[in-house]
């Protein structure tokens, strides 16, 4: 479901000025007077927490402490999702800045293993080890201001072709399915190409690149597409910006 348009408005606002405390206060003050749902409160909460340690580099235990009693209130519909896919979230725990969920799923989707890397109120980075296919919309519902992400390791670094040039292969079906890839087109800055199953980023028609510049570009291209299929099975505008 589409948030409305006041919603939407507050959310810009925090994205145009992602290091501001003052939209975010807003934005919390605004939750309050509506008080629709849980969700609503909670994230008022976390945003005034948040807002009070904003200028600590590291996540702080204040805020830690508050996620972990609270961020199925704050997250209800990822959290919904886990449940639905493994009956529970196998665990939680912390990796720096990021919030590690995962669930051993009963489903055909399997193992589901995300990070939320969280920042100043909201998470701003997604990172799927896997379960993607199963848990975007989930995410960019509950977090539309979320930038979608593959684990950098399930992208093999490039290998060489004549000419100095690079080649990666990935393949979709394991990683974020076919829909996304179809978006993916859109975004590379190189060439890309199919091979069955397999789906290639070629550096061929741009010039020669290094590795790590086409492994870069290559995430790159795939973390728009992510973005972009999340926010629409979410109902979200595809205009909406990241915090990155």
């Amino acid at each position: 479901m589409t948030p409305d348009p006041e919603r939407l408005a507050f959310l810009r606002a925090i994205a145009a000025a992602p290091d501001d405390n003052t939209p975010r206060v807003v934005y919390a003050d605004w939750l309050d007077e509506q008080a629709a749902t849980d969700a609503d409160r909670a994230r008022a909460e976390f945003l005034r927490i948040a807002c009070k340690v904003a200028n600590k580099a590291r996540i702080t235990k204040v805020e830690q402490v508050w996620l972990a009693a609270n961020w199925k209130r704050m997250l209800p519909t990822v959290s919904e999702k886990f449940v639905e896919l493994g009956g529970k979230p196998g665990g939680v725990e912390w990796v720096g800045r990021n919030l590690k969920l995962w669930a051993a799923g009963r489903k055909p989707s399997g193992w589901v293993q995300v990070e939320l890397e969280v920042w100043r109120g909201f998470v701003r980075r997604v990172v799927y080890h896997s379960g993607y296919i199963g848990v975007a919309a989930a995410v960019a519902a509950d977090e539309p201001l979320a930038r979608h992400e593959l684990f950098p390791e399930l992208l093999p670094y490039p290998r060489p072709l004549s000419g100095g040039r690079f080649r990666v292969g990935v393949a979709p079906a394991e990683c974020f399915g076919p829909e996304v890839w179809d978006r993916v087109t859109g975004h590379a800055t190189v060439s890309t190409t199919s091979r069955g199953e397999v789906k290639m980023f070629d550096a061929a028609e741009a010039g020669p690149l290094t590795r790590v510049e086409l492994h870069r570009t290559a995430l790159d291209a795939i973390s728009k597409a992510m973005t972009a299929h999340a926010r629409t099975a979410a109902g979200l505008p595809d205009d909406l910006p990241t915090l990155v």
